[in-house]
């Protein structure tokens, strides 16, 4: 069978993006659904394991036999990762993991990670945002065509911020004061960030691919506001029980809190000239949310616009 044109009804829907907007939350939520089957690893990265894309390539090598040769270090931490699960008997997970680190990465692998159970499953992996019109080609040959695909939008300022200071936990540097104007500056503006914020051109990227009821937009302002009304619109969208989401579902639950750091005023000067073109852009195509963002920085609107929030979209 040609591997490009290989389908597989395992895989319900593809959480595209957007980076820190809530998707471990989700993964988390939907993995509590009994109607839901969602695969051990959150991110899987395999249509973003290109060099060209900023992103996470822990498959780029597609190869085991390769991988054996060449990332020697790197099998060794997987085989003893995968031992940890034996001892525990947590053989769901070793079975899972063995499959993950220890196969060769083609279509046909990637869609095996969703059959795993008789619920609805799918992959998150936000940074999905950053591929090209040839990649989301790809994607669309590679997935089943009734595939959904879910993009969760956050004012673009708030999103870059929150993921600096996700890389400030991750530095290991946790104080604002370590860090100088430039450094931060150059990690705001450089090109890794703007894509995982580029909303509208990411959304018409996939709305060329992908049959546009297909494509569900929310936002992380009606994940704050209401996480079980945010939930439940999603499980429905994707053909669960939105029932559920009271029953099973630990909705207050905080996942991966990021460092407390106010946006200093140059940073957040900054931000505003970067993206108030986009939030302009983004409040004349949607409203609700979008149009909030943009009264929140332009003082000269005198009458921001008080429509009724959109929490969610279907594309038609």
């Amino acid at each position: 069978m040609n591997e490009t044109n290989y389908k597989s009804t395992g895989i319900d829907f593809v959480c595209v993006g957007f980076p820190k907007g809530g998707t471990t939350w989700l993964y988390e939520r939907l993995s509590e659904l009994p109607d839901f089957s969602m695969p051990l690893q959150k991110e899987i990265h395999f249509f973003d394991r290109s060099k060209k894309y900023p992103s996470s390539r822990h498959l780029e090598e597609s190869l085991l036999r390769n991988r054996f040769i060449t990332q020697k270090k790197w099998i060794l931490k997987q085989i003893s990762h995968t031992f940890l699960k034996v001892i525990k008997l947590d053989f769901k997970s070793t079975l899972f993991f063995i499959k993950w680190y220890f196969s060769d990465y083609d279509n046909k692998w990637y869609l095996s990670l969703f059959n795993l159970g008789k619920g609805i499953s799918g992959d998150i992996t936000p940074t999905y945002c950053l591929l090209d019109d040839g990649d989301v080609e790809r994607m669309s040959e590679v997935l089943p065509e009734d595939i959904k695909l879910i993009f969760i939008l956050r004012n673009p300022i708030e999103r870059a911020w929150s993921h600096f200071r996700m890389v400030m936990r991750k530095r290991g540097k946790l104080k604002l004061e370590e860090y100088n104007f430039e450094e931060i500056k150059s990690f705001l503006v450089s090109d890794g960030q703007v894509m995982r914020t580029d909303y509208n051109n990411t959304i018409d990227r996939y709305k060329k691919y992908f049959p546009n009821n297909h494509l569900y937009i929310s936002f992380y302002d009606f994940l704050n506001e209401n996480p079980s009304q945010f939930l439940e619109n999603i499980v429905e969208f994707l053909g669960g029980n939105p029932t559920n989401v009271n029953i099973y579902c630990s909705i207050d639950k905080k996942v991966k809190k990021s460092i407390k750091a106010s946006i200093p005023i140059e940073i957040e000067s900054l931000l505003h000239k970067q993206y108030y073109q986009l939030i302009l852009e983004l409040s004349t195509k949607f409203g609700g949310y979008c149009t909030q963002w943009l009264s929140e920085i332009d003082d000269r609107i005198d009458k921001p616009s008080k429509e009724k929030l959109m929490p969610y979209l279907i594309l038609k």
